[in-house]
Parts: structure tokens; C-alpha cells; sequence
């Protein structure tokens, strides 16, 4: 595989004892998965007509997956914490800021959406239910 060498940065071979720990690469994949179901069952029921069973039974089970993926998010986070991560590989001190902040925020923003549609679903009328319990 080819790479662009980037000035000022050496071209080091991780080991491949360097790598996240499998329970962190599983959770990282299917949390992934669940986000591009919810993704893709948000924008099929969008088009879909109001009262249509079908919809509501959508709407519910996009509910349940978003609540599975917050407390995946919520695992991944503890598990990283237990047993960390690979060194970075050598950069920039600019791009070792962003690398080491990028999954904070990632984290934080998913937390965050969902603590914002949890407390907004009762304002509006709404149940909040997931996997049929809560109703």
C-alpha cells in the first residue's frame, strides 16, 4: 500500500501487538452498524405518511437501537478507560492533539444526542419506551 510521506514525520511500523483491544474493535463495530441502521431506518420512515402502524413500529425500534448504542457507547467508554489504547504512531504535535481528542468528542457528541432526544421525547408528548418496555 502506498503512503504519503508528510514532512517532519517518520515512517515507523507498528507492531502488531500495537492494536486496540479486540473488546473495543467489537464494540467500535457495532456501534457503527447500529448508527448506519438508525440512519437508514430514520431516513426511510421520514417519507413515510403519519399514522401508519408501520411507522410507529419504526419509530420505536429506531428509539431502542438509539438507547442500545448509548449504553454501547457507554461500555466502549469504560473498557477504554480499563485497558486503554495503542501508542499513536509519530506526527505532528498539531495532528496528536486532534488524533487524541477526535474519539473524546466522537464519544461526547453521541452521549450528548442522546441525554438531549431522551429529555425531549416527554416535552413533546411522547412515550419513551425501548424494546417495548417503559409504555
Amino acid at each position: 500500500m502506498n503512503t504519503a510521506q508528510t514532512p517532519g514525520a517518520t515512517h515507523v511500523t507498528r507492531d502488531a501487538g500495537e492494536r486496540f483491544a479486540p473488546s473495543l474493535i467489537m464494540l467500535h463495530w457495532l456501534i457503527a452498524i447500529a448508527v448506519l441502521a438508525m440512519l437508514g431506518i430514520g431516513l426511510y420512515m421520514v417519507g413515510l405518511p403519519k399514522g401508519l402502524p408501520f411507522k410507529a413500529t419504526l419509530i420505536n425500534f429506531h428509539k431502542s437501537l438509539g438507547m442500545t448504542v448509548f449504553l454501547l457507547v457507554l461500555i466502549r467508554i469504560v473498557v477504554r478507560m480499563a485497558v486503554g489504547r495503542p501508542a499513536l504512531p509519530p506526527m505532528r504535535a498539531w495532528q496528536r492533539a486532534a488524533a487524541l481528542r477526535g474519539n473524546d468528542r466522537d464519544a461526547a457528541d453521541r452521549l450528548s444526542r442522546f441525554i438531549v432526544q431522551y429529555l425531549r421525547h416527554p416535552f413533546l408528548g411522547h412515550p419513551v419506551a425501548a424494546m417495548g418496555l417503559g409504555r
